[in-house]
């Protein structure tokens, strides 16, 4: 490396100078000596550095980590999982308050699960007493409805052979008024033999077939006949027409219906 200045000695005369020169690696070798200095006090402080990291970081990712993956056994349904805690700090803390918290959605886990298996042991109780009154409503329609049509078919026979030995001697009214006894009669018998099948709940009914809403309409208005002359009742069949129904279910909905208008 060189230098030049000019230096002002003799005025008038040629100007005079100074020339410096010195060899370039000599005047970097304070420089290299720094750099070299600079170098070791880096890789003296970045080991310590680098192992202070690496402390730090397991000893904060060690626990994020065990906390993780008991969140996730906890999310499967592993209520008995727990986080080991090891230290009072923060991790401690946070590792006691998840122990907690397992700890409690196990007892909620526990106690709703024995209040499922009594409750099913209810429901399978009550079950097989529902089977049970089902069984003996079963029974009980078909006594009703065996003991039921002995006298029915007796008061409707000795009905229809006393219309026929002495309804010449009756006058029209009285020969009316056994028609409506006979005609009562059947209606009656007709019910008592539905009897049966609306007492079963294993029953689902007759095969729907087409027929006449104003012919079941009209059954079911002889059936209440009684009721509707008490009540001075009025009943209209206005838009009725043909539907595929069960025809003995039907009549007992327009019977209730109507019941139900005139009371």
């Amino acid at each position: 490396l060189a230098a030049y200045r000019p230096v002002d000695y003799q005025p008038g005369e040629r100007p005079w100078g100074m020339v410096a020169k010195i060899d370039a690696q000599e005047a970097f070798a304070p420089i290299a000596k720094l750099r070299r200095i600079l170098w070791m006090v880096g890789a003296a402080l970045l080991l310590p550095a680098l192992g202070t990291a690496y402390a730090l970081a397991c000893r904060c990712a060690r626990p994020i980590m065990r906390l993780a993956d008991s969140a996730a056994a906890l999310a499967r349904g592993d209520f008995s999982t727990r986080v080991p805690v090891d230290s009072s700090d923060e991790f401690g803390r946070l590792s006691t308050a998840f122990n907690d918290m397992a700890e409690r959605l196990q007892s909620s886990y526990d106690t709703l699960e024995r209040r499922v298996q009594e409750r099913t042991a209810e429901l399978s109780r009550a079950n097989e007493e529902l089977q049970h009154s089902n069984r003996d409503l079963q029974q009980f329609a078909y006594v009703a409805s065996h003991d039921l049509q002995e006298p029915l078919r007796a008061v409707g026979g000795f009905t229809e052979l006393l219309r026929d030995q002495y309804g010449n001697q009756l006058d029209d009214q009285a020969r009316e008024f056994m028609d409506f006894a006979v005609d009562g009669a059947e209606r009656m018998k007709l019910l008592i033999d539905n009897l049966l099948e609306y007492s079963r709940v294993e029953s689902q009914g007759r095969p729907f077939q087409k027929i006449d809403c104003r012919q079941l309409l009209q059954q079911a208005l002889r059936n209440l006949n009684e009721a509707i002359e008490e009540s001075q009742a009025r009943v209209t069949d206005e838009g009725l027409g043909p539907i595929v129904a069960d025809g003995s279910q039907l009549v007992q909905v327009f019977q209730n219906l109507i019941g139900n208008a005139i009371k």
